[in-house]
């Protein structure tokens, strides 16, 4: 804790940020140009972080001991690190996994993206189970079908929405 006594201030708290940086964001966007920027993140506070893979590393590098690590994962997130949590930087991305989706089941035609479609985008209640595998290479012929018109439907549903 901090030698102030203050609550709502870690100890050693320039290292406890830089210990949020590297503990929230995927090592893919340290390393990544531009995505560090867009989240608000100083480009010389990541090369400090670069080529750490554990608390251990971290703490080593920082000089810092293992149990206030172990004390800091105690602690709630503070609001003004919240943007680095997946929960919140990743959200910008689902657009690109509802497409992601929506291109794997027009590939694909399977009931497990179908299914997962209509559960998410459209708040289905419940879920069909997903069909047994198919034995046969007639049976996969007619759930590929059954997916193929249970698509066309959406499909025309959907342009007749829009």
């Amino acid at each position: 804790m901090n030698p102030n006594n203050s609550e709502l201030l870690p100890y050693k708290e320039k290292e406890y940020h830089k210990y949020l940086v590297w503990k929230l964001l995927p090592k893919v966007i340290l390393e990544t140009p531009g995505m560090v920027e867009d989240l608000g993140i100083e480009i010389a506070e990541i090369d400090d972080l670069l080529g750490i893979k554990t608390q251990k590393e971290f703490a080593k590098r920082f000089g810092i001991h293992q149990s206030t690590l172990t004390e800091w994962n105690k602690k709630p997130i503070p609001k003004e690190f919240e943007h680095l949590n997946y929960k919140y930087w990743a959200r910008g991305l689902t657009k690109n996994i509802v497409f992601a989706l929506y291109e794997g089941i027009l590939e694909c035609k399977d009931a497990a993206r179908i299914n997962l479609w209509f559960k998410y985008i459209e708040n289905a209640n419940q879920v069909s189970p997903e069909p047994p595998s198919p034995r046969t290479f007639v049976d996969l012929i007619k759930l590929a079908e059954e997916a193929d018109e249970v698509l066309k439907q959406y499909d025309e549903e959907t342009r007749a929405s829009l």
